[in-house]
């Protein structure tokens, strides 16, 4: 025990266990700190994001809410609100002067919302939560343009006039039906009554949200929302943010993954230096154990000391990488919290946990290896240091370590399709890196330049330059190799985080951009869709697509009759029970993306089917099903499945099928457009004014509020993860720094030996310089090819996004990869051009 010590203080001291230590410290402070960060902001995002359905949970009936909901709700402890929600007209003026426009009408009792705010512009000013009176009512911004009524008029529902007492300006849980997307009118849900607005058969839904007392009990929410799922019955649904809010969902989903992308790539960044830091700490070994060896040191007790003193080096660095990295995730706490204009949760054991995993599995994949080969050799082979470093079993050994990271790292991400493609994408990179670095290092040495002028002029240097990295390749190839092996996997994660993380970025932001359709136009008849696109395009608002659309309901599959019954899953019951909107086209819209089968044949009966709904519906490839439109049925056959982009705001079909199914069924037209708003929500244009005074028989949604929720949220997101990125990216370069510094005691050997022999700082200088930069030039081109691959990869199976390729990042790549290498070379090279080569020689021995 008292020679461990010893050894790992004098260690300690001369630098022999500092760079391990080093690089296991900031390895832990990395991972550690990105994913205490990640983490928080995640269930920042998912808490924020819940307030989207202004609850945890919301509990929908086609019937007043049943008192067993209630009742159960209030016996856990939960706050819950009543409401409902339906389509209706709102009228203002009287006889000739009366004017009216559908309205997505919304009665809620006090304490609404449970989650998230509700901000309406009052006579008084812009309030955030404020009591709606039961003699008031709060309108869209949009109502108020197109009936040109204001704060303090009245407006008329079913048989009760309401005074308006403010503008709609942010509703927290405004979703995608057909319903939400007409102008908010809300009022209290007690006056629903004297409207008289609901008669048999109207189409109303009652709602009862529902929130735990703190953000801390969502959990207990869930539990409650699983043990009444198998309770309901038709009609009766649950929402949840997995299932209510699909456009949030998707740039959640990809929150998460640029997240979890950035804990990651941190974490095979610090692989790679305690690789290279574990390779010099036993190299530095070798002497030492042959010396004990000498002196009658059995194997057993070789073994316990180098186990020991690996067990104090990991256990400080553990201790002190953990408590630096939550102080680092502490001070960016506070500029996230200010930055993302979110409440930032409290941390939790689980970051900690993964990085105290991730170093213990790094270290006993790279050292403890190679230092049980060391006893198991006699001490004059050791002498001779002509041993291999890892033997067949130790290699072995490191692969499982190495899956053993991506286990902690899968098991820290949560996402299987994630960690795949990054562990699949890096293990390929370095068996290329190692194949091409070989090849490299076979080739160089037999190349012969053509002796050039520039070389003509200085014969002495770079001619003697290049001889000796010529001769640096033959003598230690392998070693070369390594490093290159190393720094270019750690270049491929900084790439990664940097020029990649940008393009992903931008094409996320492209997903949802500011001019996004904000405006639905439906009921265009098929005589005025000429004239609607028309109007549209001499308002300024540029030249729309103009969609048809079929009511069709869905009768059969593969021959067989189907009903509601027929179904478990309720989603599926509603899907049944309800017609389609149906369109036709000869190729499916750019903002979808096939994921199985091939394109359809306009001149055949075909359908292109969204994939969620395809699995909700049991349909597969060359599946037979039948609609009935108008009365008639029509037969298609799945030709392929697609992927919806909810975010794009673009007018989506569940069921796309071809003009020769379709084309002569009664059909009218939808086309989007944007309408540029001013700050209060106000339109440029007042194309719903224009095109209802025309054509009486349209109808005009208004989804601006939803857009400017989802940019919000989208925003937030991307302020998350470029943070997230930068840090990373810090923490990455000091990993790499460390890992650099991996073969500083063989040059500084080599370049006092040389200045022993003659050679000038000039000479040896050029040399060192034509070596490190062929090796950081090579391993900054390999990175950069790698890290396009993988962001190719990454951006179409996890982040579902085009990313179009930068082949300018290879030659950024060599610069960079060359310039870090010269950097660190330079930096090791200062103390050898100022200290004499003996003195140099002494220390190595």
């Amino acid at each position: 025990m008292r020679l461990a010590w010893f050894l790992t203080w004098r260690d300690m001291r001369q630098g022999g266990a500092m760079l391990l230590g080093m690089a296991l410290v900031v390895s832990v402070t990395a991972v550690s700190a990105v994913g205490l960060l990640a983490d928080r902001v995640r269930q920042a995002l998912a808490q924020d994001a819940q307030s989207t359905l202004a609850a945890d949970m919301v509990l929908v009936s086609d019937h007043p809410t049943p008192a067993q909901w209630t009742d159960s709700v209030s016996d856990r402890g939960f706050r819950s609100v009543r409401g409902s929600q339906f389509p209706s007209m709102a009228q203002t003026g009287k006889g000739d002067a009366a004017r009216g426009l559908l309205a997505a009408v919304k009665t809620v009792t006090a304490g609404y919302p449970l989650r998230g705010n509700i901000e309406v512009q009052t006579a008084e000013g812009r309030k955030r939560n404020p009591e709606l009176g039961l003699t008031e009512v709060w309108i869209d911004p949009a109502l108020s343009s197109s009936l040109n009524v204001d704060i303090g008029d009245t407006l008329r529902l079913g048989l009760v006039e309401f005074r308006i007492s403010g503008l709609l300006l942010q509703e927290p849980d405004r979703g995608m039906n057909f319903v939400n997307l007409s102008p908010r009118v809300m009022i209290r849900h007690e006056r629903l009554a004297d409207t008289q607005l609901v008669q048999p058969g109207s189409r109303i839904s009652y709602r009862l949200w529902v929130a735990a007392q703190t953000p801390a009990g969502i959990a207990e929410v869930e539990a409650f929302a699983d043990a009444l799922a198998p309770t309901l019955g038709r009609g009766q649904r649950l929402e949840t943010l997995e299932n209510a809010r699909p456009e949030l969902r998707n740039a959640l989903d990809r929150a998460y993954a640029f997240l979890s992308l950035t804990g990651m790539l941190a974490s095979l960044t610090a692989a790679a230096a305690v690789a290279l830091a574990s390779q010099r700490f036993v190299t530095r070994h070798l002497q030492t154990c042959a010396v004990l060896k000498s002196l009658g040191a059995t194997q057993a007790r070789l073994a316990q000391w180098w186990a020991l003193e690996l067990l104090l080096i990991t256990v400080a660095a553990v201790i002190v990488g953990m408590g630096l990295g939550w102080a680092v995730q502490a001070w960016l706490a506070q500029l996230a919290s200010a930055y993302l204009s979110l409440p930032l949760s409290a941390t939790s054991w689980r970051p900690f946990a993964q990085a105290c995993g991730v170093a213990v599995a790094m270290v006993l994949g790279f050292a403890v290896p190679p230092l049980a080969e060391l006893k198991k050799v006699p001490a004059v082979r050791v002498l001779r240091q002509d041993m291999p470093i890892y033997s067949v079993s130790g290699k072995i050994w490191v692969v499982l370590m190495l899956a053993a990271v991506w286990l902690l790292l899968w098991l820290g991400t949560g996402n299987l399709t994630l960690s795949l493609v990054t562990a699949v994408g890096f293990a390929i990179a370095g068996l290329a890196f190692s194949l091409l670095s070989w090849l490299l290092f076979r080739g160089l040495p037999a190349w012969q330049p053509t002796t050039s002028a520039a070389t003509q002029s200085q014969p002495g240097v770079l001619r003697w330059a290049w001889q000796s990295t010529r001769r640096s390749l033959q003598r230690r190839g392998g070693a070369l190799a390594l490093q290159i092996q190393g720094v270019a996997m750690a270049l491929t994660a900084l790439f990664l985080l940097t020029t990649v993380q940008a393009d992903l970025v931008k094409a996320w932001r492209l997903s949802t951009p500011p001019d996004a359709p904000n405006r639905f136009v439906l009921n265009i008849q098929t005589e005025q869709r000429f004239e609607v696109a028309d109007a549209i395009r001499k308002a300024g608002l540029g030249n729309p697509t103009v969609s048809p659309m079929v009511r069709g309901r869905l009768i059969a599959i593969n021959g067989r009759s189907i009903q509601p019954s027929d179904f478990t899953d309720d989603r599926a019951q509603r899907l049944v029970d309800r017609e389609f909107n149906l369109t036709y086209s000869k190729t499916i819209p750019a903002h979808n993306r096939l994921v199985a089968g091939t394109p359809m044949d306009p001149d055949l009966k075909e359908v292109s089917v969204e994939s969620g709904i395809a699995k909700t519906l049991g349909l597969a490839l060359n599946d037979r099903i039948i609609f009935e439109v108008a009365g008639e049925p029509v037969e298609v056959t799945v030709k392929n499945l697609r992927a919806l982009r909810w975010d794009s705001m673009e007018v989506n079909f569940f069921m796309i099928l071809t003009p020769a199914a379709l084309k002569e069924a009664p059909q009218s037209w939808i086309t989007s457009l944007h309408v540029p708003e001013d700050a209060s929500g106000r339109p440029s244009v007042d194309l719903t004014r224009q095109l209802l005074t025309r054509f009486p028989s349209l109808t005009v949604f208004d989804v601006s509020a939803l857009v400017r929720q989802l940019q919000r949220i989208l925003d937030q997101v991307i302020s998350a993860v470029q943070m997230l990125f930068g840090f990373a990216l810090a923490s990455g370069v000091l990993v790499l720094w460390a890992a650099l510094l991996s073969t500083r005691d063989a040059r500084l050997r080599e370049a006092a030996v040389f200045r022993a022999l003659g050679a000038s700082r000039r000479q040896l200088s050029a040399a060192q310089m034509m070596e490190l930069a062929l090796v950081g030039g090579v391993a900054g081109f390999l990175a950069a090819a790698a890290s396009l691959a993988i962001g190719a990869l990454l951006a179409e199976r996890v982040f579902a996004l085009a990313l179009e390729p930068r082949w300018s990042a290879l030659a950024i790549g060599a610069a960079v990869g060359a310039s870090i290498s010269l950097l660190a070379g330079w930096v090791a090279l200062r103390p050898v051009l100022k200290t004499p080569a003996w003195q140099t020689l002494k220390e190595s021995t």
